[in-house]
């Protein structure tokens, strides 16, 4: 599966690869990986994750709070 949204993610996928300009920046067990310090440095855009119940979501940190 290739995808830009992390909510596509299904908790059955156990490993995924981060790619930044066609290379691989990352690759690993979806906890791992799917952090806000990895995806923010492969989107080069700082964001915020959460998990529940295995599900992934991304949004982007509200401009005033980018320090």
């Amino acid at each position: 599966m290739i995808t830009h949204h992390v909510e596509e993610i299904v908790p059955e996928i156990g490993r995924v690869m981060l790619l930044r300009e066609g290379r691989i920046v990352a690759d690993g067990p979806t906890r791992t990986i799917l952090t806000a310090e990895r995806l923010s440095d492969a989107f080069g855009h700082p964001l915020v994750v959460e998990s529940i119940d295995g599900y992934y979501h991304a949004r982007t940190v509200a401009p005033q709070a980018v320090r």
